[in-house]
């Protein structure tokens, strides 16, 4: 029972991560003060280094979330699921 509220974890945060990387990005390219463009990196100089590709590269991933949501409903059915046997368990005794 364990390792499948494990599993219905893990699906839901693999799912979401692809998005909450995209949105970090943009919350990091906005307190740096720089322009995010989807379609070439732009310059973003901070600390001593242009982190443009690295910031572009990150929000480039926001399309993986369009395969990140089945993953997710995915998990959370599975947790319905285990929550139902549990409960249906506890009714039982």
């Amino acid at each position: 029972m364990r390792s499948g509220w494990f599993l219905s974890g893990l699906l839901v945060a693999l799912g979401l991560m692809p998005g909450l990387i995209a949105l970090g990005s943009g919350g990091v390219a906005a307190i740096l003060g720089c322009r995010l463009n989807r379609i070439t990196p732009a310059p973003c100089l901070a600390f001593g280094s242009d982190w443009g590709g690295w910031l572009h590269a990150a929000a480039g991933l926001a399309w993986l979330t369009v395969f990140g949501v089945p993953l997710v409903l995915a998990g959370f059915a599975w947790a319905m699921a285990l929550a139902a046997i549990g409960l249906r368990r506890r009714l039982r005794r």
